[in-house]
């Protein structure tokens, strides 16, 4: 049994082993490579799953749940750009990551609680499941049609699985990523947040197909939020993204 195989095992949920079972369609074009082929470049003795909570595919997604849990359908699906990037993983897998005490996660949580999300309602994700070529795990990805048409059709099926009651997308990758999927133009042209937030789409709906009217909200990336939150042209006084979140689940009590 592969590393991934394991990890479909342990997340005891059908609906999340059957996820991590597709990632071997995935095709590799552009810059984008499958996570899967990269562990298995790496010495045989690293080769083991991720302690802690990591995003999908490079953990289930879950936030420190115990392995009988499954996806949180209906609970707040949060969308990031590729897992890793290729360098980084071949250096720091497996015991770089699942800490949580790095800025993204760390300020991630921070916001989901000032919010009053809980974690364990959320399935952390990606939108394209794989890594990154180089460096950088948050730059973009060259997405050919046949990469860009499984990714999107693998996004509509997770959502079909999950049933999310809102999606939190983190950053300008994932922002443009769902303004392609469901034609959202201010999201496709996405450069900055002040243009989208002057003509107040920082929120929208999103007909996803077996999903539909599921609202997704434009969120700065984590790990660059306390440096670029003055930027955010809400209304609101402090942590506006914070309260931005906090407004919206007013029609989702049970995501507290």
């Amino acid at each position: 049994m592969d590393l991934l195989e394991a990890q479909a095992a342990a997340a005891g949920d059908e609906a999340l082993a059957r996820l991590f079972r597709e990632l071997d369609r995935m095709p590799e074009s552009g810059n984008l490579r499958r996570i899967d082929r990269v562990i298995a470049e790496i010495p045989p003795d690293r080769r083991r799953p991720i302690k802690g909570a990591a995003f999908f595919p490079g953990g289930t997604g879950l936030w420190n749940a115990p392995t009988n849990q499954g996806l949180p359908v209906g609970g707040v699906l949060v969308l990031g750009n590729t897992f890793q990037s290729v360098e980084n993983c071949r250096e720091h897998w497996p015991d770089g990551y699942g800490k949580c005490d790095d800025p993204t996660w760390r300020n991630l949580i921070k916001l989901l609680e000032t919010a009053g999300i809980q974690p364990d309602r959320c399935w952390f994700t990606n939108a394209y499941p794989g890594l990154i070529t180089g460096r950088n795990p948050e730059g973009s990805v060259q997405a050919i049609p046949t990469l860009a048409e499984w990714c999107h059709g693998f996004f509509r099926r997770s959502v079909a699985l999950m049933k999310p009651s809102c999606i939190l997308a983190l950053g300008k990758e994932p922002i443009r990523f769902l303004g392609r999927l469901a034609d959202i133009a201010p999201w496709k042209a996405y450069k900055r947040f002040a243009d989208i937030d002057c003509i107040r789409q920082h929120r929208v709906t999103l007909d996803l197909g077996a999903v539909k009217d599921v609202v997704a909200v434009a969120l700065l990336h984590p790990s660059r939020r306390h440096g670029n939150l003055h930027r955010r042209r809400l209304s609101g006084e402090g942590d506006v993204e914070a309260e931005l979140l906090t407004e919206l689940l007013k029609s989702a009590p049970h995501l507290h």
